[in-house]
């Protein structure tokens, strides 16, 4: 700070100076940098980066119905079924497991029949084989939890 605004400083002023960042500094003449700008550097980091993040997320995605899925070790067991079968050369026992998976991943009904349902409340599944008058009781008892009233046991 210079000596005039020191002087004139006191507890309760505040003196604002610039925030300086550097991302990438290009000063250095000796390297092959030198003959780029920065926004040249970037495109071709981002060139050079964009294939291995590619191949990074092709490789990751196939499992993120398993990630998704409430219970997914049904179908974690059947992958492993294939592999065991394929380690006992039974190429039979292989196909069969294979086109099982195939099948399940092609229709989601079946993995969620499999799998469970991440339903709750009045839309469970489990819900709709209750008959109407249960149905009604069940509407009724999720009214006066609303309301305050402890009706947790009568529910389940």
């Amino acid at each position: 700070m210079a000596a005039s605004q020191e002087r004139h400083r006191t507890p309760d002023t505040v003196v604002w100076n610039r925030v300086t960042l550097t991302i990438l500094s290009m000063m250095v003449s000796s390297s092959f940098f030198a003959q780029y700008d920065v926004k040249t550097f970037y495109t071709g980091v981002v060139i050079v980066a964009a294939p291995q993040l590619k191949f990074l997320l092709i490789f990751s995605t196939f499992m993120a119905f398993l990630y998704e899925v409430t219970d997914p070790m049904p179908v974690i067991k059947l992958i492993e079924a294939v592999y065991m079968r394929r380690h006992e050369e039974d190429l039979v026992g292989e196909e069969e497991c294979y086109r099982m998976l195939v099948e399940i991943v092609r229709s989601p009904e079946l993995l969620k029949q499999l799998t469970g349902s991440t339903l709750k409340g009045t839309v469970d599944p489990v819900l709709d084989k209750l008959s109407k008058e249960d149905q009604e009781k069940l509407q009724h008892y999720i009214k006066l939890s609303q309301k305050g009233f402890d009706v947790d046991e009568l529910i389940s």
